[in-house]
């Protein structure tokens, strides 16, 4: 993702996170992400792996955060996300 803030830009050009939300289709899942993004000053330039959590789970180890997200996700039916890892392209 890409910030359109023009302040993010001079601090950040880019950032990567994890998402989770509740949804009935993968597409409708990039729909709520890009949505949400553009409401936190970003724009959704690419997703990657993205795949249900359950399914997730069950192929490789998950990070804590992930796992208290999803725990949230599921009581609440928000979309979240984790950590915004930042770079600067020099």
């Amino acid at each position: 993702m890409i910030p359109l803030n023009e302040k993010d830009k001079v601090e950040m050009d880019g950032a990567v996170t994890n998402g989770l939300t509740v949804a009935s289709s993968m597409e409708m899942a990039l729909k709520t992400f890009e949505k949400k993004l553009l409401d936190l000053g970003f724009q959704l330039i690419a997703s990657e792996d993205t795949e249900k959590y359950e399914d997730r789970i069950r192929r490789t180890t998950v990070s804590k955060e992930l796992v208290l997200l999803a725990e949230e996700v599921a009581t609440s039916e928000s979309t979240l996300f984790g950590t915004f890892h930042t770079w600067i392209e020099k």
